[in-house]
């Protein structure tokens, strides 16, 4: 019994990582598009950053800025 439970342990801990790695990726990626102006683009993978982590804090943070951007560029 204690092997499975070190087992599970084991793979909520692989899973934990993999997902610190997809939103640290996706996070980089967000910051490349704004920096280019890409604000669509950016908002887009800012709320999948917030659907894997909706306590984020660049997400949650970054998203209304970037929003804002946007806004002001398609009324320009």
């Amino acid at each position: 019994q204690r092997l499975a439970v070190s087992e599970q342990e084991r793979a909520r801990a692989a899973e934990e990582q993999q997902r610190r790695e997809t939103v640290a990726n996706l996070t980089a990626q967000a910051r490349r598009l704004t920096q280019q102006g890409k604000y669509e683009e950016a908002l887009a993978i800012i709320d999948q950053i917030l659907v894997i982590d909706r306590d984020n804090d660049y997400a949650r943070g970054a998203r209304d800025l970037v929003f804002d951007r946007w806004q002001l560029e398609r009324q320009q």
